[in-house]
């Protein structure tokens, strides 16, 4: 367990910091030399790192510098959605290496029928891992997610469907609390993430760990009911918001959004409707920040598009419902991963169960 922990502190701090010498990586960890050099040398037998001379014109002998080698293992993240499956190759950098495979649900075919054919398309080689970024809350006694989107993903065995034709590691999460946690980063600050979309996700992080509850639903405030008697996601989430806002449902989500703007701009009343979002979302989140007391609220999503005056309309609200104690260091904002931030989130998670093996060095 401390070796592991050592290895995700070396190997954090070389990602972090690029070219770096042995010396450099002791003094930001806090870690011996000793315990340094071990973990280089199994780096450099992993092929994880290389180390090459200080060619910089300083004086003196130069120490030897070593620095990721990004290519060495390749991250996989399966994202699932109810009419697609996408699949992104990232490096340990955590950039794509090659376009994501993307593909749409052919009607009248079984779900699972369908994600065994996509999953056989992927290939393995330097496949460190596979993370599933799940449209629901994971529950691993049963190997099934629980989707409101997708009824029928909790018949299917998820872990044992993506493992089985690969056998590699693989981590499946729910989409908001990887979110969160590409969010969070290192800090150790508690945090809570609010994901808008066609539903509403929440996720709470302290010490940079997701703190999920008795029943993995701790945070989702989208299922908290309202005093019209629907659920927060039922009035708030972006499909209810498109049809409040005047949107025909037949255009995209892009067009939808130029169309809310310039509402927004001419004044034709999108903005106060937009009061009555934010009021409600205010509410529920007054709830999480009473219960929870995080720092940082974060909100990703469809209404990143509003900008900064959308977060700070919603601090606005939200702290006029807050007594001083809750609201005196209390900040919202928006994400800054974007959309991205779900994959990042299932690359970390994979890289850090990855560095907890033998990294390959028994084979």
């Amino acid at each position: 367990m401390v070796k592991d922990q050592s290895r995700k502190l070396v190997f954090k701090h070389i990602s972090r910091y690029g070219s770096v010498t042995r010396s450099d990586i002791s003094r930001g960890t806090g870690l011996s030399h000793g315990t340094v050099k071990t973990l280089m040398d199994e780096f450099l037998k992993a092929g994880l790192i290389e180390e090459k001379k200080d060619n910089s014109p300083a004086v003196g002998r130069k120490p030897r510098k070593v620095q990721l080698r990004a290519d060495a293992r390749r991250i996989g993240v399966l994202e699932i959605a109810p009419d697609r499956l996408i699949y992104s190759d990232l490096n340990l950098s955590l950039e794509p290496v090659s376009p994501p495979l993307i593909a749409t649900r052919p009607s009248g075919v079984k779900y699972r029928t369908w994600m065994e054919g996509f999953l056989a398309r992927i290939p393995v080689g330097t496949l460190a891992g596979i993370g599933v970024v799940a449209p629901g809350p994971y529950r691993r006694e049963t190997d099934s997610v629980i989707s409101n989107l997708i009824p029928g993903l909790k018949q299917i065995p998820l872990e044992e469907t993506v493992r089985g034709l690969h056998n590699i590691p693989v981590i499946i999460a729910e989409d908001v609390h990887l979110a969160a946690l590409a969010e969070a980063g290192d800090s150790e600050q508690p945090l809570f993430y609010l994901y808008l979309s066609r539903g509403i996700g929440g996720a709470y992080l302290s010490g940079n760990k997701i703190l999920a509850g008795a029943g993995g639903l701790a945070g989702e405030i989208g299922q908290m009911i309202m005093g019209d008697g629907r659920r927060l996601e039922e009035s708030v989430g972006w499909l209810a918001a498109r049809e409040a806002l005047g949107v025909p449902g037949t255009i995209s989500d892009a067009e939808a959004q130029e169309m809310i703007l310039k509402s927004l701009a001419d004044g034709q009343g999108a903005e106060k409707t937009l009061k009555v979002i934010i009021n409600r979302l205010a509410k529920a989140l007054s709830h999480a920040v009473c219960v929870l007391n995080p720092k940082t609220i974060i909100i990703g999503g469809a209404f990143d598009f509003l900008g900064s005056d959308f977060s700070d309309a919603l601090e606005t609200e939200l702290r006029s419902l807050l007594i001083e104690a809750h609201k005196s260091d209390l900040k919202v904002r928006l994400s800054g991963s974007g959309k991205r931030g779900m994959i990042l989130g299932a690359g970390m998670m994979i890289i850090d169960r990855w560095l907890e093996t033998d990294l390959g060095l028994e084979n």
